[in-house]
């Protein structure tokens, strides 16, 4: 279990499919992928990225050029640039249209949402005049059916057509001409009822999505020449369409759309890194103050003792709480709380055995032989207790983990980074429990359960083999 955790915090990274604060990345609230498989939710969508890759016909009127320009995309630096190039070469004024289009196909139940996202702008027009659209074709059923998603010349908020980069059509659930979803309110009905004849989103979704099998997006260039020495250049970038569906990934998907497995991989560095470090800080701080203290005794051991009494005595998770509150929530001030008091109880257990170790005979010996103090407890005393301390801090890692993830359950974690503890705030203080969105809250418990109790079975483990009154005969 701990190799599994730490392959994740190491690797998380490249094996994270998305950026864990990418919202939207799918249906908000969708479940686990793997829910698809059981009996009667085989045909649920899930979420599904198309690589759009444009065909393009031919004109005898047009010396018409279509391609896919790398170099453009490159310069740009975008992923894909798309080029209608367009020369007339007519004797009169003679009106043409280009389409392109990609075929893909779809054999689940209609989409939550879907996106249509590109970026485009005109170029060399000269003595031209155009119009761009963008069409979804469903094939399927008694008869092809086509759907206007997006013009050119019926842009929200303005009614002049730009030659310059157009803002990013990005539209979770709406076609792509209309305004976003959260700027609509409560005039989203009746846009969709006055320009498409539908009643509401999911009508649009039930009608434009009703049978499985083959669709098409269709890019519709329409030109309409003034002269024989007319000229137009379109350049589209970036086209991405993708449906969000009721399912997505191994774990779904939280409130604001953003991928839980990707969340949980970025959750195991930060919550392994607070173990480790704590318990390493912790622990030598104890083997340290427990040494010197034991070995030294008189005024240094009453001292640091005493001091061991006082921290023992303050309330660890109040200080947290306190200290959340003085300084904004910092991650490395809750660690450095948390070190301070966790070495106590090491110190006070190393201190015991070093006075009985202090009294042994090779001890003595070393003495006798001018051996220094530090000799004494780098070559003797130190090996003897280090067992010991290594058992403490394999044990102190689940507990600064938890520590931690408690902290941030309750809303004073640190803001900036993506823990365990976080992840099950955000889905309590979002309802996930009301929702059924189970996976949500219980798969960051899960997986703090799993990486402490492996820690648990080691130190467990390890105290059967160092300590002689707990071995097993073979």
């Amino acid at each position: 279990m701990i190799a599994g955790f730490v392959f994740l915090a190491i690797f998380g990274p490249s094996l994270s499919p998305y950026d864990p604060t990418q919202t939207m990345v799918a249906t908000p609230l969708a479940l686990p992928q793997w829910v698809a498989l059981l009996q009667g939710h085989s045909d649920w969508p899930p979420s599904l990225t198309f690589d759009v890759q444009w065909k393009a016909n031919s004109s005898n009127v047009f010396d018409f050029q279509f391609r896919e320009d790398s170099g453009l995309a490159s310069m740009l630096k975008r992923e894909k640039a798309y080029v209608w190039s367009v020369q007339y070469t007519g004797s009169s004024s003679e009106e043409a249209e280009f389409k392109s289009t990609f075929n893909f196909t779809y054999n689940y139940k209609a989409p939550e949402a879907f996106k249509c996202s590109f970026r485009w702008r005109v170029l060399n027009l000269s003595e031209m005049g155009y119009n761009l659209e963008l069409a979804l074709i469903r094939y399927g059923g008694d008869e092809a059916k086509e759907y206007s998603l997006w013009d050119s010349n019926s842009r929200p908020g303005s009614s002049v057509r730009s030659t310059k980069y157009s803002y990013s059509f990005d539209i979770p659930g709406l076609p792509v001409g209309f305004p976003r979803y959260e700027e609509l309110g409560s005039g989203r009905e009746s846009l969709y009822k006055s320009r498409l004849g539908f009643n509401n989103e999911t009508e649009f979704l039930n009608e434009t999505f009703s049978s499985k099998g083959v669709y098409a997006l269709a890019f519709y260039v329409r030109l309409n020449p003034k002269t024989s020495a007319s000229t137009f250049e379109v350049q589209i970038f970036d086209f991405e369409f993708v449906t969000h569906g009721r399912v997505h990934g191994l774990l779904g998907t939280d409130d604001l759309g953003r991928d839980i497995f990707s969340r949980v991989i970025h959750g195991a560095r930060i919550s392994l890194m607070i173990g480790l470090l704590v318990a390493i800080g912790g622990t030598s701080i104890g083997v340290l103050v427990g040494i010197v203290s034991g070995y030294l005794g008189g005024f240094i051991d009453e001292a640091s003792m005493r001091t061991a009494d006082l921290l023992m005595c303050l309330p660890g998770l109040p200080l947290l709480l306190a200290a959340a509150a003085m300084f904004q929530r910092n991650l490395y001030i809750a660690m450095f709380i948390i070190v301070v008091l966790s070495w106590m109880a090491l110190a006070r257990m190393i201190r015991s055995q070093v006075l009985s170790l202090r009294e042994v005979a090779f001890i003595e010996a070393a003495i006798a032989t001018g051996c220094t103090g530090f000799y004494i407890l780098r070559r003797h005393i130190l090996p003897n207790v280090l067992p010991l301390a290594f058992s403490f801090m394999v044990l102190g890692v689940p507990n600064a983990i938890l520590t931690e993830a408690a902290l941030s359950f309750l809303g004073l974690g640190d803001p900036a980074l993506v823990t365990w503890g976080r992840i099950m705030n955000e889905a309590m203080r979002g309802g996930a429990l009301a929702q059924d969105a189970w996976w949500w809250l219980f798969t960051p418990a899960i997986a703090i359960v799993f990486v402490c109790l492996g820690f648990v079975f080691v130190a467990h483990a390890f105290d059967n083999i160092v300590n002689p009154r707990l071995r097993v005969r073979r």
